[in-house]
């Protein structure tokens, strides 16, 4: 039987960053900007939502 390694669904902001190759400043000002949704749990962590995150990455068109 093979074993499947499936991703959380929610990262942290640097968790995401890494995921895509950006930097958590990139994560903050898309968030902060409403590009990418986040979501509050408690007082301070915030948690993004991999769709959301895979959704914010868009293909470069040909010229």
């Amino acid at each position: 039987m093979e074993s499947q390694i499936s991703l959380p669904v929610f990262l942290s902001p640097v968790e995401a960053a890494v995921h895509v190759g950006v930097s958590r400043r990139t994560i903050d000002r898309a968030i902060a900007d409403g590009q990418l949704p986040a979501y509050r749990a408690g007082s301070r962590v915030v948690r993004i939502r991999v769709t959301d995150l895979e959704g914010w990455l868009r293909p470069i068109e040909a010229a």
